[in-house]
């Protein structure tokens, strides 16, 4: 369990358990030595090359991840965001892939309200 409040621990802390991960699954996944990742927990701040491994080893974008490295939280804010990218991230889909569909989603249901508003 995270010792701090900083927001990369708070963020990493959910991302384990949410997968059922131990700091070891992380570490393996990263092929880094589970220390590190201890550390890391502990409050020590990762490097930004791994930050990328993180993110790669989580399917999660890199800025992010750097973002919550360097204690940018304004995108932590809104539970909602979170939750959506959370579940963007998740997908299998390309950076191009994901902005592609949401458009397409989106556009959709403003088409949709145009549609019922005309009625």
């Amino acid at each position: 369990m995270a010792t701090t409040t900083y927001p990369l621990v708070r963020w990493l802390d959910e991302q384990l358990r949410e997968r059922g991960w131990l700091e070891a699954d992380l570490a393996r996944r990263m092929d880094i030595h589970p220390n590190m990742v201890n550390r890391w927990m502990q409050g020590a701040r990762p490097a930004p090359h791994n930050c990328r491994r993180i993110a790669e080893a989580l399917g999660v974008d890199p800025v992010f991840v750097m973002k919550l490295a360097a204690g940018v939280t304004d995108d932590l804010n809104d539970p909602v965001k979170v939750e959506l990218k959370a579940m963007i991230d998740a997908t299998d889909l390309t950076s191009d892939d994901r902005a592609e569909s949401l458009r397409t989603l989106l556009r959709s249901w403003a088409d949709k309200d145009r549609r019922s508003a005309c009625r």
